[in-house]
């Protein structure tokens, strides 16, 4: 028998991600309030009234997109049933979305596939078992062992590799060119396309032209999220950010984004949009949506001086 773990009594520093649609917005609202019981930080994706209908694959895709970028390590999704959140949060890389609807699944989940996202019925399960099946799932710690394995085997980047070795195994001295299928061609280059876009989905500079060559210190305010960060980049359209400190990034694609920035022309400050996020090199694009009107503001200058 697996030793069962107990209630945890030492704080947690923890950012989970949250995320539902109108029928689950009640249960959301439950299990934000049982979250700050147990000292987790929480980021709410919405949605954020449950009197007008919201579509849970829109919800539920911030939330385990979140996760599978590496934003977060744990998300909660919830809808009416969970049945559709579930199918929705699997199909993102690297999630492995656990419907729960009693203690056992929640631990097991935990125990064997290293769930990363829990998903809960809005409209099946009582706010008590709810309370119930979130402490199980956030206490309970992966078993590895053979579950490693077994994760590992359904993780993408696994897929990928087979797929690559296949390419590996192909010898270009035996194939003869006016044979080789067109449209296999066709279809081949596209999904080369389709995997640069996956892992590079963002709107980055590429080359060295026009590039700034200092840095500028910066800080970025997303709700009530404060990051010190570095101004890498600037163009006619927004900026890259290089965040500071030891602190993970709690931004997410959409965000909006209060910045001030020091320039050499002097302290400015703007907003704009989160259009692209890398947890490996800590940072982030922001796309520009209003600027100060004054064409001599500091940063307009900056831009100016840029082009």
């Amino acid at each position: 028998m697996t030793n069962r773990p107990t209630r945890r009594t030492r704080v947690l520093a923890e950012t989970i991600v949250i995320g539902c649609d109108h029928r689950g917005y009640a249960m959301k609202e439950f299990v934000k309030e049982e979250l700050a019981k147990r000292k987790f930080a929480v980021k709410d994706v919405g949605a954020f009234t449950a009197d007008k209908p919201s579509d849970y694959p829109v919800h539920v895709s911030k939330v385990a997109g979140a996760v599978s970028a590496g934003l977060f390590r744990r998300g909660i999704a919830i809808d009416g049933s969970g049945v559709g959140a579930s199918v929705v949060a699997n199909r993102f890389p690297h999630v492995r979305a656990a419907l729960c609807n009693d203690i056992g699944v929640a631990r097991i989940s935990r125990e064997h596939t290293d769930s990363n996202v829990l998903v809960l019925a809005g409209m099946l399960t009582p706010n008590w078992l709810a309370a119930q099946i979130l402490e199980a799932w956030l206490i309970t710690p992966f078993e590895g062992g053979r579950h490693l394995r077994r994760v590992k085997s359904i993780d993408d980047n696994t897929q990928l590799s087979i797929a690559l070795t296949h390419l590996d195994q192909i010898d270009p001295s035996k194939i003869d060119a006016t044979s080789v299928n067109e449209p296999f061609v066709r279809r081949a280059l596209e999904g080369l396309e389709r995997i640069v876009k996956l892992f590079r989905p963002d709107e980055r500079r590429e080359g060295q032209a026009a590039r700034m060559v200092e840095s500028c210190p910066a800080k970025l305010t997303s709700g009530v999220r404060k990051h010190s960060a570095l101004m890498m980049d600037l163009s006619s359209r927004g900026a890259q950010f290089r965040l500071q400190g030891s602190e993970e990034p709690q931004v997410m694609l959409d965000d909006v984004v209060e910045c001030a920035v020091k320039t050499p022309y002097g302290p400015s400050t703007c907003r704009g949009t989160v259009k692209w996020v890398d947890i490996r090199s800590r940072t982030i694009g922001v796309a520009f949506e209003s600027l100060p009107k004054d064409p001599k503001d500091p940063l307009r200058l900056m831009q100016d001086s840029m082009l």
